[in-house]
């Protein structure tokens, strides 16, 4: 129940008119529900074609699929509209991680963020975590997630696979 999945969706994946068909299909099988595939939105499609996208965004959560807006601060988003996407989680991209050690002002916009988001009841996910001082300061600014080098490269579908069934077998003592 505590595991999901998150799916990148292209700008073409979302207007095309059997994306909530196909959705559907990929999970009623494999009985995940929906709630446990979070689908991700580049916050560059999303601003781009705002004024489209948000009823097909709205018909997605409607299916119970929670949305996330990736790469968060790397385009010209507008602070101002932002509480009218319907999302549940805001990604913070790499390039606030990679710089807020060593420039004050990336920690303070990433801290911002993040304070933001909680005010908006959205999740926050830092990507681009690479080492345990970046994680705290994450932590210190009550970030919910991070993903990065620090927790595992990219991996295939079948070392995924892998790694999964080694963290849920029982470990010797």
């Amino acid at each position: 129940e505590d595991f999901f999945i998150n799916v990148n969706l292209s700008r073409r994946q979302l207007v095309h008119p059997g994306l909530l068909d196909s959705l559907q299909e990929a999970v009623d099988p494999a009985g995940v529900p929906a709630r446990n595939v979070k689908l991700e939105i580049t916050e560059t499609v999303v601003m781009d074609e705002r004024v489209d996208m948000i009823p097909i965004m709205k018909e997605i959560r409607d299916r119970g699929f929670p949305l996330a807006i990736d790469d968060f601060g790397t385009g010209y988003s507008s602070l101002s509209c932002l509480h009218e996407f319907p999302i549940d989680v805001l990604k913070i991209d790499r390039s606030f991680t990679v710089n807020m050690e060593t420039r004050r002002e990336f920690a303070a916009v990433l801290q911002a963020i993040a304070t933001l988001a909680h005010h908006l009841q959205l999740s926050v996910v830092v990507e681009g975590v690479e080492n345990r001082a970046q994680l705290a300061q994450l932590q210190a600014m009550d970030c919910e997630y991070a993903q990065g080098y620090l927790f595992s490269k990219p991996l295939s579908a079948a070392a995924a696979e892998e790694h999964l069934e080694k963290q849920a077998a029982p470990q010797a003592l």
